[in-house]
């Protein structure tokens, strides 16, 4: 008797699993790109990838705010031409770039100013666009906390809708030091990670051993947040030991001609003689570290990220790849980034 109401018991207990586990609803994963180019189209091949991809959203950078030289305020570079996309139905999301020396330069008294000007700017560049969430991408610090954040706040008093805002590593560890910013969800950049200026990095772009020093507050941020992986290479021009040159999309393919670079393994090369590369000049004996992310690298930062960002069980989760360009897309195949999307 007893066997028999254990087994009654267990059949109760599935169906309890089938009915109601089974049915719980799953977050949907939207595939997307940032499109970091001052035009408004992707070509053929980057429209390709995205149909090979089925992309939902390109997160289109609308200009860059910095202070150059001996300016008196910020100004907007690079601005992104002002036509509608002609997208098939994606969304497009305006995103912009505030480098943190302009808030450390801009007075607390000038944010509203500031707000009021790229808020026109926004709005200027995205006539007869259907905008439904924007972007800021600023690597804000500590000291630059309170103009940032109020800076967030009276540009969504102008401009309204949903915002997001990138998140560092950092901002993530140190967070009750650098504040949460009032958006709507963040942006997790994983990215960037490394110091880019010291010879013993081996990879800035993508350190999976740095990374982990930062994992172990990531569920329990208060923000939901998307994942932004990079896609992309570069070159880091020294001379001696020290930095002096970025070259960007740079591959070791670029590199090949043995009478201009010599191989110094480890993704380091030295010019045999000095000559123009990617129209830069670099005289004979810099050195070159080459950068890049392989397909595996990725795969082995999304399983680790995974369990540790932010559950939220009835949201989207956007994986967002940087970036949406023919040279960066050289390196990989569309099949990559569908195995990185099975992950969720």
């Amino acid at each position: 008797m007893k066997a028999k109401n254990k087994i009654l018991h267990l059949t109760a207990l599935v169906g309890f699993v089938l009915l109601f586990g089974c049915t719980s609803p799953q977050r949907e994963v939207v595939t997307a790109f940032y499109f970091w180019q001052t035009k408004v189209e992707p070509s053929a091949l980057e429209q390709a990838w995205c149909d090979s991809l089925s992309v939902q959203k390109l997160y289109v950078r609308l200009f860059d705010v910095v202070w150059e030289g001996n300016a008196t305020r910020p100004v907007a570079v690079h601005p992104t031409p002002a036509d509608a996309p002609k997208h098939d139905g994606r969304e497009w999301v305006p995103v912009v770039f505030i480098t943190n020396e302009s808030l450390v330069k801009t007075p607390e008294s000038e944010i509203g100013t500031l707000a009021n000007r790229m808020a026109e700017k926004m709005l200027t560049l995205t006539a007869g666009w259907e905008v439904r969430e924007w972007q800021l991408d600023c690597d804000w610090t500590v000291s630059t906390r309170s103009k940032y954040f109020s800076l967030i706040r009276l540009l969504k008093q102008h401009l309204g809708g949903k915002w997001s805002a990138t998140i560092r590593l950092h901002q993530v560890k140190y967070r009750e030091e650098t504040g949460v910013p009032p958006v709507d969800r963040g942006v997790l950049m994983y990215y960037n990670m490394g110091d880019l200026s010291e010879v013993s990095t081996s990879n800035s772009i993508l350190d999976l051993e740095v990374a982990a020093r930062y994992h172990s507050r990531l569920p329990e941020y208060p923000l939901a947040l998307d994942l932004a992986l990079p896609l992309f290479s570069w070159g880091v021009v020294f001379r001696g030991n020290r930095p002096i040159h970025l070259l960007e999309k740079l591959n070791e393919g670029a590199l090949s001609d043995t009478s201009l670079f010599a191989n110094k393994g480890n993704h380091w090369y030295q010019f045999r003689k000095s000559t123009y590369l990617e129209g830069y000049y670099g005289y004979q004996n810099d050195s070159i570290r080459i950068e890049s992310v392989s397909p595996e690298d990725l795969l082995k930062a999304a399983k680790a990220l995974q369990p540790l960002l932010p559950s939220f069980p009835l949201d989207t989760f956007s994986l967002i790849f940087y970036h949406l360009d023919e040279r960066v897309l050289s390196g990989f195949e569309p099949k990559d980034l569908r195995t990185l999307l099975r992950i969720w």
